[in-house]
């Protein structure tokens, strides 16, 4: 589920992305999940050349709390990191400038892009939180959008309902030996077959 509902906010930054009408109105050059690519300089060094970016990750979630029908309520939140560089200068990077979306642009599109919405996912509609300054120094921004939601987890039920139905029934028979029998046991063919089909199940 976790890695479905990240997947779907991937999904609806790209398709998003773009200067087209009903678009973001700029190019995202890379949207994906993050891989650690800010954990330190010589990673944001390695990165900027793909930027502007969103890279979303999980940050985890509560303790589960008492659901209906047996289930548990998780509550996932993920960070939506939004990443831009601008060589001009501190402010430019950040406000936008020279045909550039800046950073604070960015992170305001994200929040907007997933308030309230479930994205087609069985979850609550998405809450975005906290942003937070990853790094903002020379020419990089790197902010924080937190996008937090909620479902009933029931992996008893999951379980359940991907079994199909139960509609046919086959057993094979052997017949107990009588007289001279020759090995080996069982044989190779059943002596005797049921099939039953079209069961109904309540």
């Amino acid at each position: 589920m976790i890695g479905n509902i990240e997947q779907a906010m991937i999904d609806a930054v790209k398709a998003v992305n773009g200067t087209d009408a009903g678009k973001l109105g700029y190019q995202i050059l890379t949207i994906g999940s993050y891989g650690g690519e800010f954990a330190s300089e010589e990673g944001i060094s390695r990165a900027v050349r793909t930027f502007p970016a969103v890279l979303f990750v999980y940050l985890g979630e509560p303790k589960p709390v008492e659901g209906p029908n047996g289930g548990l309520w998780r509550r996932p939140s993920w960070a939506a990191f939004v990443a831009q560089d601008n060589r001009r200068n501190e402010s430019s990077v950040r406000h936008g400038a020279d045909g550039k979306v800046g950073s604070y642009q960015m992170a305001e599109d994200i929040a907007a892009l997933f308030f309230r919405k479930d994205l087609g996912q069985a979850i609550q509609p998405i809450v975005p939180g906290a942003v937070r300054s990853i790094r903002n120094a020379g020419s990089v921004s790197i902010y924080s959008v937190e996008l937090t939601t909620e479902f009933l987890w029931n992996p008893a039920l999951a379980d359940a309902a991907a079994l199909n139905d139960f509609s046919t029934f086959h057993a094979d028979w052997d017949m107990p030996p009588h007289g001279n029998v020759t090995a080996p046991l069982p044989a190779a063919e059943a002596d005797a077959s049921d099939t039953l089909t079209n069961l109904e199940t309540s």
